[in-house]
């Protein structure tokens, strides 16, 4: 096999690794909006009719600016307003 027909077949080969890639990542961003549809709608519709509770006090001897972090931790993994959940009790493990 020559240089030419060599760097031909890798050629070849790395347009298939890359286009099967692409098209990965088409199907995963495709797929992913779907699901965002189909959940987002059940989320929003259970999360509506909930009522909005006012941030608590700290508990548990828990500084506010440690008990800020939780709570915006919390709203950001949870995907809700901060005014639609409230911290009652934090345990520590461990």
């Amino acid at each position: 096999m020559s240089l030419g027909q060599s760097l031909v077949i890798s050629g070849m080969g790395i347009l298939i690794v890359v286009g099967a890639l692409a098209l990965l990542a088409i199907a995963i961003i495709v797929l992913s909006k779907i699901v965002g549809v189909l959940t987002g709608g059940e989320k929003k519709a259970a999360a509506a009719p909930a009522p909005a509770a006012a941030p608590a006090a700290p508990v548990n001897n828990l500084d506010e600016e440690a008990y800020a972090v939780l709570i915006a931790a919390v709203s950001e993994e949870t995907h809700m307003p901060l005014t639609s959940f409230q911290i009652t009790e934090i345990k520590e493990i461990g």
